[in-house]
């Protein structure tokens, strides 16, 4: 017999002739190590054996990659800019969460914004700023966040370069 129970039973089987008796069981699905007992009886005998059940170890399952913030304002030049009168920074940083790392981080237009690359080591983060003199009007980069899983999950932000 198995215990715990929920373990299952063995069919009974017959001695060979060396004298030793072989028989398999498939334990019950755990999910934390358990142990179970094993008791054999012969000829109104019996003794029994603890075994150790150990439970897969299952990696969690990465959530979705993504960064933060999705949209930002940057201004084209060295400068802050104050278009209709917020104020706007010359640069940008960005933060990635979820997924797996190393990401790899790409623009849209790299005339107006560089690729920022391998984003490898924690903090995961990167922080963009515009080409002066790059733009004629106000223009929207989008840079796209790819992770590097079995199956490659991407997020985007877009940035707004302002020309002023």
């Amino acid at each position: 017999t198995v215990s715990p129970s929920s373990a299952g039973g063995i069919d009974p089987f017959a001695q060979t002739t060396d004298g030793i008796a072989e028989t398999e069981f498939e334990a019950a699905e755990v999910t934390v190590d358990t142990i179970a007992t094993i008791t054999a009886s012969v000829g109104g005998v019996s003794d029994s054996v603890d075994v150790t059940i150990i439970a897969p170890v299952i990696p969690p399952t990465p959530t979705s990659v993504s960064v933060a913030p999705p949209t930002a304002n940057i201004c084209e030049n060295s400068t802050d800019c104050i278009p209709g009168g917020t104020v706007e920074p010359v640069e940008v940083t960005f933060t990635i969460s979820g997924g797996t790392p190393p990401y790899t981080v790409t623009s849209d237009d790299t005339a107006v914004i560089l690729n920022p690359g391998t984003i490898a080591a924690s903090p995961f983060e990167f922080t963009v700023n515009a080409i002066n003199d790059s733009i004629a009007a106000n223009t929207d980069v989008t840079l796209t966040v790819t992770d590097s899983s079995a199956t490659p999950g991407t997020d985007a932000a877009v940035v707004t370069v302002i020309n002023e």
